[in-house]
């Protein structure tokens, strides 16, 4: 049998690196920073799951020598020179578009890891074929997303979305089926549910309401509900307690305290807060929003464990 190998062609720190090794027989650790590959050829000995080749050059300069590999693995620098973040792939380092052909060339498989604020649409423009991204938030952050490349025919990629660190289930799509389902838009039922925030940034708005037989709010607002509680739900869920205004909210809410979360609203949630002489906390959530007729309104409710 083969045997399976991998060229991590933006090393760094190793970390990405130690951690997909475990998987392969062979690995390549490619750096252009002399420093970084002494650091990590000692933290290699100390943590390393075992033998990794290291090679002090460019991205570039590797792809030209590798003859195949099953996986090449990239995670451009996403600061420039002044240390400020950036997200395009044409200003992030190696600047991956000049080497997609060549990529192709060398490898099945090519996972290229890129910020949380890159719009999907544009990567994936940028990047051609995509067979698959993965949208990974942790304690819903959305913390990265991986495009995953491949040579076969072209197929509408999956997306993947994930939220590490908590009970939610994950969801998976595609956008050409988002485009085709159909979702009932409606007033707030007994619960509103928020999902979290990889689902939102893939786009899956009908996707996540088709799969757990949910109505929409708004067609731009993203909340959704239920008559009931949602049982494993990949979000927040809220029961409604009133519809919330200026002339009942002292009864309402006395205290005046209130998590307030506002989508597709004329406020921010801090600006709500301010007109309203509202503290954070406490059990009661107020969520604000358009609905389909385009009307602003508030909603206390309480958040279901």
């Amino acid at each position: 049998m083969r045997a399976s190998v991998l060229h991590d062609l933006t090393g760094g720190m190793g970390v990405d690196c130690m951690a997909l090794a475990t998987h392969f027989d062979t690995s390549c650790y490619v750096e252009q920073n002399k420093d970084l590959c002494h650091r990590f050829s000692i933290n290699q000995e100390l943590l390393g799951p075992g033998h990794i080749n290291i090679q002090h050059e460019s991205a570039k300069e590797a792809l030209a020598h590798i003859k195949t590999s099953d996986v090449i693995y990239l995670d451009p620098a996403r600061r420039n020179v002044d240390h400020k973040k950036i997200f395009q792939f044409d200003d992030c380092t190696p600047n991956i578009k000049p080497l997609l052909s060549e990529l192709r060339k060398k490898s099945q498989s090519i996972m290229i890891k890129a910020s949380p604020m890159i719009d999907l649409s544009k990567g994936l423009r940028d990047l051609g074929s995509v067979a698959e991204i993965h949208i990974i938030s942790v304690r819903n952050e959305c913390k990265e997303i991986v495009f995953i490349l491949n040579n076969e025919r072209y197929t509408p990629p999956t997306l993947y979305c994930v939220n590490l660190d908590s009970l939610h289930p994950p969801l998976h799509g595609n956008l050409t089926e988002e485009k085709i389902l159909s979702i009932e838009y409606c007033m707030p039922k007994n619960i509103i549910l928020d999902p979290n925030t990889s689902i939102l940034k893939a786009g899956l708005f009908k996707t996540i309401g088709h799969h757990y037989g949910l109505s929409k709010i708004a067609i731009n607002t993203h909340f959704y509900t239920s008559d009931k509680k949602i049982k494993n739900f990949p979000g927040r869920q809220f029961e409604i307690i009133s519809s919330l205004n200026k002339k009942n909210i002292k009864k309402l809410l006395p205290a005046r305290k209130a998590n307030v979360i506002t989508k597709n609203y004329p406020l921010s949630a801090g600006e709500l807060k301010s007109q309203w002489g509202l503290t954070d906390g406490g059990n009661y959530f107020i969520l604000g929003f358009r609905n389909q007729e385009n009307e602003a309104q508030c909603w206390l409710t309480k958040k279901i464990d």
